[in-house]
């Protein structure tokens, strides 16, 4: 296969390869020359963002390294761990770097050049894991192995220590840490700028890493209610992004992967300073970036996407999303390809979720993209099945040594070679490893968002049939106005969800909207109330604890037929503490705060018999989620027990706002 890659285009140099037998074959690469240069190899295709190619190279190379021992090890190792940081896979790449530390055959004392790196690279990973203690441990511990070699401390390690400061004061909510970090980082770009004046692309790091801190802090403000103070900083921090985004296009061309990292930061700070049109501009160059690139996720791909949708939907232009449909195409046959579906099945579902949205709210009104919602809404239904019958033992592998479950045989068997191999072969414990690992970006329930993606296949199938019915095409008047009404229902409030992460300038006075969950103890010793248009907002209805101790909260009210009802939720009856959504009628949970004012949930009652209950459900400790129904009442009050989701399924009941609201 090494050979494949490396003379891609030479069909007798591949035609040769494939008539070697393996055994041959492998005693060739173990020759010290051709080791040698496949390892170059990697380095190679990882400076040329090919990183699928590197991918391949040094997970054919790394058994021979360890077959040869020593020396080789260490290098297979360390290029392992430097292709597994650009596939954002700190935990691998900690665990080779981890492996090296323990194998190096040489004191820190007799090679102060090489532990250096070593420990740059330890803090990094520690620092892309969220264990800043960690990360200041190692940054410490580079610049101790100079100063014991007579070396001192230069730019590089003023700039790992603010960036480790900054983890620390961002995890522990420590404005003054990332102040201090502000400083250093600041101070290291002054250092760079005079002593390595032709390396443009390090000093563009260093400069996003200030534009980035000052936001932080900026956000600690904003987050205490001291919107003057944050608009200041995150003003401050513009100016570093921009120098650090034009370095980066200038020197390696716009659709690099570091030039579409320092566009999505620059239109972080776009969107803190509340100018839309700039940071949709940059948002739609870090999509492009992200969606091409080879060491793109799953998770990187719906954050982004959440922005993107976020943008368009403050500048009121959910349609201009039609301009990024090829895009979102082309990456997830990319993600496809990767295996990415296999190896992340529910985050996979997630992005076909969100696709699928995407997809539903750039229609024109025809339903031309209806069809690919579909298609992306079907493909994510079978993953989750597939999920959730594995996460139960059916059709799984599960792994002896630390009990994962894998749906394929081959899945497992690359996870033991991962993890598993090597001096730790005997257990997690062997393995010098001191942190666990993690799960970063987003997450959903497998079995709600399961219930989600139904839902909104049932309700394009029905516009599907209704269309047909009607002779959409040939009359287009009302077979348009039914596409619309079906991509509009379908979509729901999702892009609300999208705001969750990144719309911070769009919030009211106040305390600043949170979309993380408390902390457990906090949320579950608060008490919460339901308060809404039927009353006039004036009477609180309070929820009651699930009997069976979890952490579901439920709350009923009995609401009038043929009106929008609309509500939010109070915390311990005080008005300053709010739940409401994210998006306009419907999204993600915000709050406690008092910054939420018209921003309610909101549904349609049907006019039709004696009105409606109103049930709502609240998790509000971890992937916090609030769904409500209606039930719908008989001539007599009587409940029939009919739920909004199965009551609103066709287009011409069912707006944007008359749904079941179902978040997290």
């Amino acid at each position: 296969r090494i050979f494949e890659v490396a003379l891609r285009g030479c069909s007798e140099a591949n035609a040769l390869a494939r008539k070697l037998p393996e055994r041959e074959l492998n005693a060739m690469l173990l020759e010290p020359r051709n080791l040698g240069v496949a390892l170059d190899l990697v380095g190679v295709y990882l400076k040329n963002y090919e990183i699928d190619k590197a991918d391949l190279v040094i997970t054919r190379m790394v058994p021979l390294c360890r077959q040869r021992g020593g020396t080789w090890l260490v290098k297979g190792l360390d290029k392992l761990s430097a292709v597994r940081m650009k596939q954002f896979r700190a935990y691998d790449s900690l665990v080779a770097l981890k492996e090296i530390e323990q194998v190096v055959p040489f004191a820190p004392s007799e090679g102060w050049e090489f532990h250096d790196i070593l420990y740059r690279n330890l803090a990094w990973c520690y620092s892309a894991l969220d264990e800043p203690e960690r990360c200041l441990e190692y940054t410490r511990k580079s610049v101790e192995v100079k100063r014991e070699s007579g070396i001192p401390a230069t730019w590089f390690d003023i700039w790992d220590l603010g960036k480790g400061h900054a983890r620390l004061g961002q995890k522990t909510n420590q404005r003054e840490e990332m102040r201090v970090a502000y400083d250093l980082c600041g101070k290291a770009a002054e250092i760079h700028r005079t002593a390595e004046p032709s390396d443009r692309i390090m000093l563009a790091k260093i400069l996003s890493n200030v534009g980035e801190i000052a936001m932080g802090v900026g956000d600690t403000h904003h987050l205490a209610g001291e919107h003057g103070a944050a608009q200041s900083w995150y003003a401050r921090a513009e100016p570093s992004l921009r120098e650090a985004y034009e370095l980066q296009a200038r020197a390696l061309g716009p659709l690099k992967p570091l030039t579409g990292w320092a566009a999505g930061t620059v239109a972080h700070c776009m969107v803190r300073l509340e100018r839309w049109e700039e940071a949709r501009g940059y948002l739609a160059q870090a999509f492009k970036v992200e969606c091409t690139k080879d060491s793109t996720t799953p998770g990187s791909v719906i954050e982004l996407l959440d922005r993107v949708l976020g943008a368009h939907q403050q500048l009121g232009d959910l349609s201009g999303m039609a301009a990024f449909v090829e895009d979102i195409e082309q990456c997830v046959a990319g993600l496809r390809a990767r295996r990415w579906e296999v190896r992340e099945r529910d985050v996979f579902a997630l992005l076909l979720y969100k696709v699928a949205t995407a997809f539903l709210v750039a229609d024109d009104g025809t339903g031309s993209t209806i069809p690919r919602a579909l298609r992306a809404l079907r493909d994510a239904r079978t993953d989750l099945n597939i999920y959730i019958s594995a996460s139960r033992g059916v059709g799984s592998h599960q792994c002896d040594v630390c009990g994962k479950l894998y749906p394929e045989k081959a899945e497992l068997e690359a996870h033991i070679a991962r993890r598993h191999s090597g001096p730790a072969a005997q257990g997690e414990s062997a393995d010098g490893m001191d942190v666990a690992p993690k799960r970063f970006g987003p997450q959903a329930d497998p079995h709600e968002l399961l219930q989600q993606v139904q839902s909104s296949i049932r309700l394009l199938e029905l516009g599907e049939r209704q269309a047909g019915a009607i002779g959409g095409d040939a009359l287009p008047g009302a077979g348009g106005e039914l596409w619309g009404a079906t991509a509009e229902a379908a979509a729901g409030g999702l892009v609300g969800d999208a705001l969750s992460g990144d719309v911070f300038g769009a919030r009211g006075p106040g305390a600043a909207p949170s979309a993380e969950a408390e902390e457990e103890t906090v949320a579950l010793a608060r008490s919460y109330a339901l308060v809404g248009s039927w009353s006039d907002w004036r009477r609180f209805e309070d929820f009651a604890r699930d009997a069976a101790g979890d952490s579901v909260h439920r709350a009923e009210v009995a609401v009038p037929p043929g009106r929008a009802v609309e509500f939010q939720v109070v915390c311990d009856r005080d008005w300053h503490k709010r739940l409401f959504p994210a998006g306009d009628g419907g999204g993600g949970v915000l709050g406690p705060s008092d910054g939420g004012h018209g921003r309610n949930w909101r549904l349609q009652v049907p006019a039709e018999g004696g009105g409606a209950k109103l049930v709502v459900e609240l998790d509000p400790v971890g992937q916090r989620y609030l769904r409500c129904t209606l039930e719908h009442q008989g001539p007599a009050g009587r409940s029939e027990g009919e739920s909004a989701e199965s009551r609103w399924r066709t287009p011409s009941q069912a707006p944007v706002s008359s749904r079941t609201v179902s978040v997290q």
